[in-house]
């Protein structure tokens, strides 16, 4: 997350969203190994939703449902900042890193 507010500071939108996407994504991922040892070789986007989902928010634990549309909002957003001609501004980028803290202190501490 880190790297998504020096992005950030620096104006950076699109930058912003996709590492504050991957922050979110390797945290994610490292919930699932070491609260529901779920392994996979290789992670795909879509799949860590679908387990983070299933395995957290629809059952409640630790996450609730809007930390899952949290995700999901990421997974929609870097790849529009990434590859598309989207453009990503101050506020809107501010309103998605908000969210995007909120559920990384939560993963943090679950890990």
């Amino acid at each position: 997350m880190a790297a998504a507010e020096a992005a950030n500071a620096g104006g950076h939108w699109e930058s912003a969203v996709s590492r504050a996407y991957y922050a979110i994504y390797h945290l994610v991922v490292e919930v699932l190994a070491e609260k529901r040892r779920v392994h996979a070789g290789r992670w795909q986007r879509d799949t860590v939703a679908t387990r983070f989902h299933q395995e957290f928010c629809r059952l409640g634990y630790a996450f609730s449902a809007q930390d899952g549309r949290v995700l999901q909002e990421l997974l929609d957003a870097r790849p529009a900042a990434d590859y598309r001609d989207e453009p990503f501004d101050e506020r809107k980028t501010g309103r998605l890193l908000s969210r995007a803290r909120e559920l990384y202190a939560k993963l943090r501490a679950e890990v």
